[in-house]
């Protein structure tokens, strides 16, 4: 039925498509994706590699171990990624002092809500570990700072990078990203 109805109100026959247009969309949509490839890459990279050197039951304690951060970190990136929209049209209007502001306050609030989620993860992870699949699979207290420590980074480089992209840095964002997930 909807395709009915589209196809009898709305009329597709003024659609023009201008090449140039299309050809400037995709350059910076292709060093997106490439970046979120290659982001994607390396951040599942690490059960691999510890699989196939050390031992496959070690990628079990580290993907555990590593679960509650990520959890954690994906509900802190949020925030930045909200504000995205918000940040693209200060740009567009020019607004540079407001736009400098939001995004100061955005990293502010990315690292203070990181603060909070590294406690909790510190605090909970080796109960968050043994209620899930045992004791057994828990990495230690050591391994869990690090990972507070690399989530705390990782948190404020999502931050910077989606401030970046709203101020319409993309291809400069997107290349130094894919640079970083390649190193």
């Amino acid at each position: 039925y909807l395709y009915l109805w589209v196809r009898k109100n709305l009329s597709f026959k003024n659609i023009t498509f201008e090449l140039s247009y299309f050809k400037d969309l995709y350059k910076d949509s292709s060093w997106v994706f490439l970046d979120r490839l290659a982001k994607t890459v390396s951040m599942q990279s690490d059960k691999i590699i510890v699989a196939a050197i050390i031992d496959p039951v070690y990628t079990t304690i580290l993907v555990f171990s590593k679960k509650a951060s990520e959890l954690a970190n994906t509900m802190v990136m949020q925030i930045s990624a909200a504000l995205m929209p918000s940040l693209s049209h200060l740009v567009g209007e020019g607004d540079y002092t407001k736009l400098r502001k939001h995004m100061l306050v955005s990293i502010k609030l990315t690292f203070i809500l990181g603060l909070f989620g590294a406690g909790g993860i510190f605090l909970l992870n080796k109960s968050f570990v043994s209620l899930w699949v045992g004791d057994e699979f828990f990495a230690g207290t050591l391994f869990t700072v690090l990972i507070i420590v690399y989530g705390l980074l990782y948190v404020l480089n999502v931050a910077f990078y989606n401030n970046l992209f709203a101020n319409g840095k993309i291809l400069i964002v997107s290349k130094a990203s894919m640079f970083e997930s390649l190193i």
